[in-house]
């Protein structure tokens, strides 16, 4: 018989066609139905690979252009590689032993160049707050 109709027959069936006990059906139904997931698992990877290999050899023909990002507060967003900073108010509590955000307090968060200095960042943030 072949794998798939093994896996698809009942455990009844194996016992009849293959003269076992029942423990012995389950277990080649088992052993059965985890080959048959293996092998659908490798031609999918290799399905995968093949596709891969095709799109990095002529490209891939309905590649989607990357949407800019919307910003709806005073943050800007700036082009594809962008470093994150984020800049708001922290207050040390002495309970607590660490920082803190106050009650009322915002975070911003900036996009900014990879490339970008400490002054850059720091008047990106001056203009943000003020």
């Amino acid at each position: 018989m072949d794998f798939q109709a093994i896996a698809m027959s009942s455990c009844s069936d194996l016992q009849e066609l293959a003269g076992c006990v029942r423990g012995d059906a389950i277990h080649i139904k088992h052993f059965t139905e985890t080959k048959l997931e293996e092998k659908l698992k490798t031609e999918s990877y290799q399905q995968k690979v093949k596709l891969l290999e095709e799109t990095l050899q002529h490209g891939s023909k309905t590649r989607l252009k990357a949407q800019k990002k919307h910003s709806t507060g005073k943050c800007r967003p700036v082009g594809k590689a962008a470093l994150k900073v984020t800049i708001g108010w922290l207050h040390f509590s002495d309970s607590l032993r660490s920082f803190v955000q106050p009650k009322g307090g915002d975070v911003c968060s900036l996009e900014l160049t990879l490339h970008s200095t400490r002054e850059e960042i720091l008047n990106a943030g001056i203009k943000t707050v003020l």
